[in-house]
């Protein structure tokens, strides 16, 4: 699934924010929109699980700024 942090305050460390989130879900992918100001994620993982992952992370968000982003996937590959 891919989620979409927006309007964050600072610019997060986003190899400490994969970190957190491959120790949950070794397949969670994550980059940084500067445009933007969010975090753009892949993972398996749930708001409140994502949430959570972030602030260990130092990057507090609450589950309710963890966006779910319509699917991309136009199913060529079968996964």
């Amino acid at each position: 699934m891919q989620f979409r942090i927006s309007s964050l305050p600072l610019i997060p460390d986003v190899d400490r924010v994969e970190a957190a989130l491959t120790e949950l879900d070794p397949a969670a992918m994550v980059d940084y929109d500067a445009v933007l100001a969010s975090l753009r994620l892949s993972t398996s993982l749930d708001a409140t699980e994502i949430a959570q992952a972030l602030a260990g992370a130092g990057v507090p968000v609450a589950a309710s700024q963890v966006q779910r982003q319509p699917s991309e996937c136009c199913g060529g590959c079968g996964g």
